[in-house]
């Protein structure tokens, strides 16, 4: 079968239709790479955004127990079958 001038002028289109695409793509790839960047950053933003408030908090917490560590301490009981001195 022989090759005619409509042949080749499909071929030609074909190969000029997937060069395009072949852009497209590679537009489209390059714009979902510059999304996922965009949004690591802002995860990251946030992430350090969470991780400064729990240090915050923990320094907080660290605070009120130093605050009520007399209050917490628990008198010592005499072991046991000993009767507890008297003062």
């Amino acid at each position: 079968m022989a090759l005619d001038s409509s042949d080749f002028q499909l071929i030609k289109s074909l190969r000029d239709a997937v060069r395009e695409g072949d852009a497209a793509t590679a537009n489209l790839l390059r714009k979902m790479i510059e999304k996922n960047m965009e949004t690591q950053t802002q995860n990251a933003q946030a992430f350090n955004r969470i991780a400064t408030a729990l240090e915050s908090l923990a320094k907080e917490v660290k605070g009120l127990r130093e605050d009520l560590a007399p209050q917490l301490e628990k008198p010592k009981l005499p072991p046991p079958g000993k009767s507890p001195k008297a003062h």
